[in-house]
């Protein structure tokens, strides 16, 4: 029996904007799917109950940084204080 094949779609530096968010949460849950959403810390603070949203669907929440900045030219600290930021505020 062949394997099955599997796709993961993601979706970044959400959960803004919530009218793009709401739109794709329903056409994943029409269609029993479900993703990755990396989000950004400073727009889970905005946008808690949209956050939570996403969770109670069942899709993943991942990181991707408190502000976007370019963590390849950001010292060790920034990188450490952007990360460590966002993986506070999306664990509550």
């Amino acid at each position: 029996m062949p394997e099955k094949r599997k796709i993961i779609f993601s979706f970044d530096d959400g959960p803004a904007p919530i009218g793009a968010l709401n739109a794709i949460l329903r056409v994943l849950q029409k269609n029993a799917i479900k993703a990755e959403f990396f989000v950004l810390g400073s727009e889970v603070k905005q946008y808690p109950a949209e956050t939570r949203f996403i969770a109670i669907q069942g899709h993943k929440i991942q990181n991707h940084s408190w502000s976007h900045p370019n963590l390849a030219k950001a010292s060790e600290e920034k990188v450490k204080s952007e990360l460590e930021s966002t993986q506070e505020i999306i664990s509550v």
